[in-house]
């Protein structure tokens, strides 16, 4: 997935609305997560949940600030059942991960945001000054940014990376087609998790 990452260096400002996005969602209520809390106290703290992926929750409020925080990027806002969709996606993903032993660990993380660190200090002085704007947004300094926001969402985009290569690496072995790693990947995956529960949704309206 190099090239994956060697595109993420490239996007100049665009990519650096798209990573505080993420980051502010990642860290939007993870003092209780919901994988943490029961059902009942999911509801009370975050409102309705909306889909279920293993023990994590995704509910009404993650929505609401992933809404919110789209106004960080030029995209043209979905509707709801999409982004739900997308956000049950990413949290499979981390889940599938986990459960085959390919969560990166903590210090792949901060190695990977050392590196992106140092790929923006190459970047023109209008990319650096867009994103030490987005860092203010979010009221921490820069160190503490690096640390404990940009390592944690980059160890996350490192496990997801190691799924997707385990799953092209068997589909080869297994002498199938490969399936793009793009968006036709992780709708298989998303469709094949909702078969076998995996993903539960809860909430009717949600249905894809």
């Amino acid at each position: 997935m190099k090239l994956q990452r060697k595109s993420m260096m490239l996007l100049g400002i665009a990519a650096a609305c798209v990573l505080i996005v993420s980051l502010i969602l990642y860290f939007g209520d993870r003092s209780n997560p919901a994988e943490l809390r029961g059902r009942g106290a999911v509801e009370n703290a975050s409102g309705q949940p909306l889909v279920q992926i293993g023990p994590v929750f995704i509910t009404e409020a993650d929505l609401i600030r992933y809404k919110e925080h789209m106004q960080f990027t030029s995209a043209t806002p979905a509707d709801d059942p999409t982004l739900v969709k997308e956000l049950a996606i990413d949290q499979l993903m981390l889940y599938l991960a986990d459960a085959q032993g390919l969560t990166a660990t903590r210090e792949e993380g901060v190695r990977e945001a050392e590196r992106m660190r140092k790929t923006l200090q190459e970047q023109p002085s209008d990319v650096q000054e867009q994103h030490a704007k987005f860092i203010d947004e979010l009221k921490v300094n820069e160190e503490t940014y690096w640390e404990e926001y940009a390592a944690p969402f980059y160890q996350e985009q490192l496990s997801k990376e190691k799924l997707v290569s385990a799953l092209v690496a068997k589909q080869k072995e297994d002498g199938r087609d490969v399936i793009a790693t793009g968006q036709a990947l992780r709708n298989e995956l998303l469709e094949a998790a909702l078969k076998d529960g995996t993903v539960k949704v809860l909430d009717p309206d949600m249905q894809w």
